[in-house]
């Protein structure tokens, strides 16, 4: 059992203070370094660590002037999202590349075919791209179409096996 680790509130205060005196840090993992360091060396008896730092810091909601992020950039501006999103180039969907692929519409087609009716708006999930679609009709595939057989599923060296639909509340213990 975790025992919780009484910090002297005030001492903290000023421990970040002094790591921040010169400007914020690179980052906050540095500042809760540096103040778990300077508290330490204040001569306290309990010594706390980088965690106890952190969770302390939120906990008495201590202001700091070092940012999130890399290198305390904090959040992106419109300009840095814009730049990095022309970065990435264009992203198209799975579902516009099925529908422009020959290949995936036949598949469709042949899957409309051997699937059973009611299981349609899988397939139609499938169409515009959608992985969990995919496991689940593999499931039921597997499992010839009965979702109660796929929920009993015993083949646990399966790498689905965990991920399998239709479990309900039977995974929790």
């Amino acid at each position: 059992m975790k025992t919780k680790v009484s910090v002297n509130k005030q001492v903290l205060i000023n421990a970040v203070a002094q790591a921040e005196a010169n400007g914020p840090l690179e980052n906050k993992a540095q500042l809760y370094e540096r103040a778990a360091e300077i508290y330490n060396s204040n001569g306290n008896v309990q010594k706390i660590t980088y965690s106890v730092a952190c969770l302390r810091v939120k906990e008495y909601g201590i202001k700091l002037k070092t940012l999130s992020g890399k290198k305390g950039r904090g959040k992106m501006n419109a300009a840095q999202i814009a730049a990095m999103r022309a970065g990435r180039g264009k992203r198209i969907p799975k579902g516009d590349k099925f529908s422009k692929s020959e290949i995936a519409k036949n598949a469709i087609e042949d899957l409309r075919k051997h699937v059973p009716e009611r299981f349609h708006n899988l397939i139609n999930s499938i169409a515009k791209g959608s992985r969990v679609s995919a496991f689940k009709l593999h499931c039921l595939d597997c499992c010839t179409y009965q979702t109660a057989e796929v929920r009993r599923c015993a083949a646990t060296t399966c790498p689905k096996w965990l991920f399998r639909p239709y479990q309900g509340k039977e995974i929790e213990e």
